[in-house]
This record gives C-alpha cells, sequence and structure tokens, in this order.
C-alpha cells in the first residue's frame, strides 16, 4: 500500500497486461467522461495511473479508490510517467494543460515536467494546428507525440471496444499501441501526425448533420401514421442507416437526448471543421446551417444538453412528442456493442430492445390456421374418391417441389438471423424437410398406382398449392420480420415459431407411415 497525501491508497493487485508502461508509470490529465474511462481500462490492466483534472482531487474518489494516484499538477504526472494521456474537452484546455500559453511555458503543466523518451498520447478531439504545435514543443524535450481521438461512442469506451484513429512515427506508434488498445483495441492509422485529427472532426460533423435530419425524418413517420419501432428497425437494414441513427434513436425514446456528448462539444467540433474549411476554401453551406441549429439549441437547452437535442427542437417546433409509453418501454433497457467485420466496416449491435408486440407473429397464425383449413376440407372431400394411394412420380414431383420452396425458405432465415439459435434453428428445419420428404418419397414407391389417378391428381394438386401457399407465406413473414426487427431476440423467436409450424407438418408424415390402410393413408398424406 502507497501513503500519497492524505489518503491510503491500494495499488491494483492485478497482473499488467502489457510489458510498458509499468504500473505507476502511466498518466492521465483530463477526468471527464473520456478520461474517467480511459483510466477505468488503465486500472482493468492493473497500470495504477497517476491522475490530475483541475476541478481537484474530489472527482476522482471511485477511481482512487480503486488503485490510482494523485498528483497535484500536470507537471508532477510527466515527472513521475514515461507515458502522459491527455483528454480535454477544447484546444485551450490542452495549452493549458501542457502549460503552453501566450506568456511562455507554465512552471505547473506537462511541458515543465516532460522526461526525455517520454511519449505524450492525446486523446482530445481538437484543434489541427494547435495539436502540431504541442507536438513541436514536446518533441523539443526529447520526448514523442501521438495523436489518437477515440470515437466510436462513451458506452463502447468504457468496455474497452473503441476505435482510435492514430497519427504518429511508426517506432512509436508501435512502442504505444498495446497501452492505446486497452480502451481501443481498434487502432485506425492515418499515417502522419496530425492527419488524425482531420478525421476526427469530419467524422463528428456528419454525426452532426445526422442528429439535425433524424429529428424531421422522425416527425413525418409520427405523423404519417407509421409505427417508429418499424421506421427504426427498417431504417437499419436499408440505405439511410448511420451509427447515429443505431445508437441515438433511443436516446431520442428515453427522452435525454444524450449519446455521452453534448451540444457545447458537437458545435465545438463543427467549429473546427469550419476552420478547416476556410483554410482550404471550402463551401460550408450544410454544415453552416448545422452550426446555426447547435447554437439555436444551446441557446435554447442548454450548452450541456445532449446531442441529439435537435430532435427536440423539432417535437417542440411540431407540438408533438416522438416518444409514448409503448416506445419507452421498448427502449428503456437498451445497449449496444460493435464489432469490426473485414478489417474495416463497423457491425453495430442492439441488445435489450423489448418485442412487446410483433403483428407479423399474429398475422402468420391466421394464415396458417386458414392455410390448414382449407386444406383439410379438400383432402376430406376427396378422400373417398380416392382407391389406393399416390403414384410415385406425383409424390417425387410433390417433394422436389417442396424441397426447393425449403430452399428459398432456409435463405430466407438466413437474412432474418445470423445469431447462434437462428442457425440451430434452420438446421433443424431443413433436416426435417428431407427426411420426412423422403419417407414420403419411399413409401409412395411402395404404393400400387390408384384407379381413379386422374381425379386423384387433381385433388394432390389442390393440397399441392396449399402447401406452396404455406411455405411462401412462411418466407413473407421471414422478410417481414427483417424489415421490423434485426434484433437478434426478435429475429431467434421468428425462427422458433416457424420451426414449429414445421415439425406439426413433421408430425402429419409420422401419421401418414403409420395408417394401416392405402385409403387412409392417402387421405393423410393429402393433408400435408
Amino acid at each position: 500500500m502507497v501513503l500519497f497525501g492524505r489518503r491510503l491508497v491500494r495499488r491494483s493487485s492485478t497482473v499488467a497486461s502489457i510489458a510498458w508502461p509499468r504500473p505507476g508509470r502511466v498518466g492521465m490529465v483530463g477526468l471527464g467522461q473520456l478520461g474517467q474511462a480511459v483510466t477505468g481500462n488503465l486500472l482493468r490492466a492493473g497500470l495504477a495511473p497517476v491522475l490530475y483534472d483541475v476541478k481537484g482531487e474530489s472527482i476522482a474518489h471511485s477511481l482512487l479508490d480503486q488503485g490510482a494516484v494523485w498528483a497535484k499538477s500536470g507537471r508532477e504526472v510527466a515527472e513521475q510517467c514515461d507515458v502522459i494521456l491527455t483528454g480535454l474537452p477544447r484546444p485551450e484546455n490542452v495549452s493549458a494543460a501542457m502549460g503552453l500559453g501566450s506568456s511562455g511555458i507554465s512552471p505547473d503543466g506537462i511541458l515543465a515536467g516532460l522526461q526525455p523518451n517520454a511519449v505524450w498520447i492525446e486523446h482530445s478531439t481538437t484543434d489541427f494546428e494547435n495539436t502540431l504545435k504541442i507536438r513541436a514543443e514536446v518533441e523539443k524535450r526529447g520526448a514523442q507525440a501521438v495523436a489518437a481521438p477515440l470515437t466510436g461512442g462513451m458506452q463502447i469506451l468504457k468496455v474497452g471496444k473503441m476505435v482510435s484513429l492514430v497519427g504518429a512515427d511508426e517506432e512509436t506508434f508501435q512502442r504505444v499501441k498495446p497501452l492505446i488498445a486497452l480502451s481501443a483495441p481498434r487502432i485506425i492509422r492515418c499515417g502522419d501526425f496530425g492527419h488524425e485529427t482531420v478525421v476526427k472532426i469530419l467524422t463528428n460533423m456528419l454525426c452532426a448533420v445526422q442528429d439535425c435530419a433524424m429529428g424531421e425524418v422522425m416527425m413525418i413517420a409520427k405523423k404519417s401514421g407509421v409505427d417508429l419501432k418499424l421506421l427504426f428497425d427498417a431504417m437499419r437494414i436499408s440505405s439511410g442507416n448511420s451509427f447515429c441513427w443505431e445508437t441515438e434513436f433511443a436516446r431520442v425514446m428515453d427522452g435525454t437526448y444524450f449519446p455521452d456528448f453534448t451540444a457545447e462539444m458537437m458545435a465545438k467540433d463543427i467549429e473546427l471543421g469550419q476552420g478547416l474549411a476556410k483554410k482550404h476554401g471550402v463551401p460550408m453551406m450544410m454544415h453552416g446551417q448545422v452550426a446555426q441549429i447547435y447554437e439555436m439549441c444551446m441557446a435554447k437547452y442548454g450548452k450541456d444538453s445532449g446531442s441529439t437535442i435537435p430532435v427536440k427542437l423539432v417535437e417542440d417546433a411540431c407540438h408533438t412528442p416522438l416518444a409514448d409509453d409503448k416506445l419507452r418501454k421498448t427502449f428503456e433497457d437498451w445497449t449496444y456493442t460493435t464489432e469490426i467485420v473485414d478489417g474495416l466496416s463497423l457491425k453495430i449491435q442492439n441488445e435489450g430492445l423489448k418485442v412487446l408486440c410483433c403483428p407479423f407473429v399474429l398475422d402468420l397464425l391466421c394464415h396458417v390456421a386458414s392455410l390448414f383449413c382449407a386444406w383439410r376440407a379438400v383432402c376430406y372431400a376427396g378422400a373417398l374418391k380416392v382407391m389406393k394411394s399416390v403414384q410415385t412420380v406425383t409424390a417425387v414431383f410433390a417433394a422436389w417441389k417442396f424441397v426447393c420452396l425449403s430452399s428459398a425458405f432456409i435463405e430466407n432465415m438466413q437474412l432474418a438471423t445470423a445469431d447462434a439459435r437462428g442457425q440451430e434453428v434452420q438446421a433443424e428445419v431443413l433436416s426435417i424437410v428431407l427426411q420426412n420428404w423422403g419417407a414420403l418419397a419411399k413409401e409412395a414407391r411402395r404404393t400400387p398406382a390408384p384407379a381413379e389417378k386422374a381425379k386423384f391428381a387433381q385433388l394432390r394438386l389442390a393440397a399441392a398449392f396449399s402447401g406452396w401457399q404455406l411455405v411462401s407465406s412462411a418466407s413473407s413473414f421471414l422478410q417481414k420480420v427483417t424489415q421490423a426487427s434485426a434484433d437478434a431476440r426478435c429475429q431467434t423467436a421468428s425462427a422458433e415459431v416457424l420451426s414449429v409450424v414445421l415439425k406439426t407438418w413433421g408430425a402429419l408424415t409420422k401419421e401418414v407411415r403409420a395408417t394401416p390402410t392405402e385409403v387412409k393413408k392417402a387421405s393423410c398424406f393429402d393433408r400435408l
């Protein structure tokens, strides 16, 4: 245990997951949402980080209780550490923390205590030109600079799954890569120092446009009578989808409009983007208007309102709230996670969505019930006229037709669900289809040709058509479910419903094989 000031601090007993820096030799300056989340990841790796924030020690109590150590200034952090990370809201905050001011280098800033061969990692989204100035000061002192802004949402950062855009020379990049990966294992190397900041600013500028557009789209749907949960799911598998749509829709439903990012932060990034546009002579027709919308939002709802707050502006203008009790209930346990697919594609998995009612399930069951009733009527009407059983050719053709339809059905299921349970259900369904049709075809080969072949064929065709309708309805149902919800649990539920339908069909085939007389067997066969 280490006594630091008046606080008794326990260093984490967790073995560090990286070889460098050693525990107690990495510091974090800036303990806002980003800084606290990064510090949590450092603590989980057993690195006992040294912390400082201008707001004082009180904001770090929970982190200090877990094994972090408090420093009295940025200079003290730099003197104790081989790596210093910063996560601050604005360029002027970064300059102040580094101790870079108009009157020279401050004695309490990071630069004053920076050691040779140390590394400064900038996690903030800040001004491109300002970052270059600080880098020059860092390198004057024999240290290295890495710009590594983070993107992907605070929720993902807290579990160490963020994406980092990194700019640094190759040697330094390889040194710090394992450390950055504790918070952001998805690292995109952006080449020269400074380019990563441009990319991050542009990312947030696009998010700002989408936040402004979301409210208008949602309100049009609401006033047109479209179910907003349906809109959410349909958009997720259409060309209108975006990261903001998938991760911020729920923030409208819960009434916070706060995806861990404030309106002021978003306005700051738009301002930084406007500075870059002015420098390079790029007209800002769209983002100029978006900047004005955020200014209106901050004036009306406050600077600390969430970055999704432009949606609220639309609601107030229309005097119509978008959320209702049903939608709030649906999204109350909502969360999300992400994964990288094929190197660079980001897949978002929404979790915790409640499926309160799926009208398509009821629709399917009604279809199934009516089809079975029609089927039975056709079969019973024809049973008395059927002398023997079905000829082999008819049975084999029907089997081939049904297996083809089943293949399309399975393909639709693969579109509807990619989770493990869904895959198991698909395999189970296909097995039932093939096994039962194989048994029926075998049974048909043993049966003599019926005397009234023509009439039987006519009735058999009607039954086959009803079977085709059933499978077609099932396929259509799955397509609707795919559009209605991409949530894994809903997809699995829909797959299980259809599995039950086909298992029932499988049970009927067992009845066929168990029927003693050929006439009754033919009747049962038609019921399929």
